[in-house]
This record gives C-alpha cells, structure tokens and sequence, in this order.
C-alpha cells in the first residue's frame, strides 16, 4: 500500500472517530516505520478516548438510574429558579407530570416568601444548602407537608450552577 493511500486510511479513520464511531481504527500496521508508529498512535489515542467514554456512559447511566428511581423526591433547578429536571416520585408524590410542574410552582402561598429568601441565599452564596419544612398544594387540591433540603451545586468559580432540593 502507497503513503498516500496509508494517510488516507488514517485520515478516514480520524473522520469516522470525529463523527461518533468509536470503533474506528486504522486497521494499519503496527511496526517501527513512521506511519507504523503514527497508527500505532492514532489506534492507541481512539481506544484511550472510546475506553473512558464508555466509563463516561456507564456513570451516566448510572445517575440517571438512582435519579429516576430514588424513594425521595428530587428536584433540580437553574439560578433563576426554573425546572430543569424532577425524578418520578416528585411527580408521584404532587400529581403532576414533570411537563406540567414546569410550567407551575405547587408550594403554599404562604409558604412562597420564606422559600424565595431561602433560594436567594443559596444564589448570593450567604448559605450552601438548607432544610425546611413546608406545604405543596397537589394537583387534586389537597395540602401536603413535607421536609425539603435544599442545596447549591457551584461551579469551579463558585458561580451558582443548579439548586437541588430532595423532599
């Protein structure tokens, strides 16, 4: 096989790898002459690379599992207080779809005021997390007590990234 034709197997390689495919190799010899080593590179950096994506994958996997199916209630939130994302039970334990519990916010009037402060010291970092007890008007209309803890998830700045709260 040709130089050229050797770079160019390397060159598709390096596309299909770009594109996704993580079983992309060479598929050139692994000997002791500069395109030998080259591939032997390449081939070595894609299976570096697709190992610790497929560990990357499985954690994934993994966190959405124990989100999803947690006995608590779970919540997270963006700085400005909007839903990201509520596992199972959250929607279980108020009534609602996770579609509809973006678009409201089930707590108690009475309870809003103290919960807005709260959010606001995680945000202005006056506090890292708190708890609190306090009432969710479900989706039939009947009042429910529960114990929220609430925290924040920061950046490698310290900036304010999401609000978990687990009830």
């Amino acid at each position: 096989m040709s130089k050229v034709a050797e770079f160019a197997r390397m060159i598709d390689a390096i596309k299909k790898f770009a594109s996704g495919d993580l079983s992309a190799r060479t598929n050139l010899p692994h000997d002791e002459t500069d395109i030998g080593l080259l591939a032997s590179a390449l081939d070595e950096m894609f299976e570096s690379v697709a190992a610790r994506e497929s560990g990357m994958m499985e954690t994934y996997e993994a966190c959405e599992l124990i989100f999803e199916f947690n006995p608590l209630a779970i919540g997270i939130y963006d700085p400005q207080g909007r839903q990201i994302k509520v596992n199972r039970k959250m929607c279980e334990m108020l009534g609602y779809s996770e579609a509809e519990l973006a678009q409201i916010d089930p707590t108690h009037p009475d309870d809003k005021e103290e919960g807005l402060r709260l959010f606001r010291e995680l945000i202005e970092g006056k506090r890292e997390s708190y708890q609190r007890e306090k009432r969710y008007i479900r989706k039939d209309g009947t009042i429910i007590w529960a114990d929220l803890t609430a925290a924040v998830v920061r950046d490698r700045q310290g900036k304010a990234r999401y609000i978990v709260i687990m009830v």
